[in-house]
């Protein structure tokens, strides 16, 4: 969005009021909200994320909503299943390798490909409730016709550290025993020897 004129014209403004071109993205209105490249100041609608603010020019009540500069709607909260998930896999501060990977059959046969300059390294509990970063990562997906692949062993750090021989912890691990001539017992122990 470009930068507004202040009222004496000289500087420009962050703020811009809702009209009927350019409405408020939070609740539809053409007047009474105001706009910035990063925030919605809105007199109707709250939500999840916005603040209960004052405004100090007229004391009106308003609530100011975090906007996403890429598409200039207002930024919804990491779904909350989300954050189930990443919870039960993970401890808060685990390192989570989370990799954009498109799909599709050619031929008769599966394919992939990596996003690698979307691949990130978020710590669990900010990939739960970053809205930003959770914001990005759906962009990206939607941009590449991509699915997000979670790691399920931790990292050891944030960066360079895509290898599965990085991966120092194992929380968990599926196996069919029913097609497995491993001894259970030997699974175990491998369970106990990774961990």
């Amino acid at each position: 969005m470009p930068a507004q004129p202040s009222q004496n014209g000289r500087h420009p403004g962050r703020w811009a009021a809702a009209t009927a071109d350019a409405p408020c993205p939070v609740c539809g209105s053409a007047g009474g909200c105001r706009m910035a490249a990063d925030a919605v100041a809105c007199r109707a609608r709250g939500g999840p994320l916005a603040e209960e603010r004052v405004a100090a020019d007229d004391g009106l009540e308003y609530h100011l909503h975090p906007r996403d500069p890429a598409t200039g709607a207002a930024y919804d909260p990491v779904p909350v299943e989300v954050g189930q998930f990443i919870g039960t896999v993970f401890d808060p501060a685990d390192v989570v390798l989370v990799r954009p990977i498109e799909t599709w059959a050619e031929d008769g046969r599966k394919r992939s490909r990596v996003v690698y300059p979307a691949v990130a390294c978020p710590t669990a509990g900010g990939l739960a409730t970053d809205f930003r970063r959770w914001a990005g990562l759906q962009r990206v997906a939607a941009a590449e016709r991509a699915n997000l692949f979670f790691s399920v062993c931790p990292r050891f750090g944030p960066d360079d550290y895509d290898l599965s021989w990085l991966a120092l912890t194992v929380r968990w691990l599926r196996t069919n025993q029913d097609a497995c001539n491993i001894p259970e017992h030997t699974i175990i122990a491998i369970l106990i020897h990774c961990h």
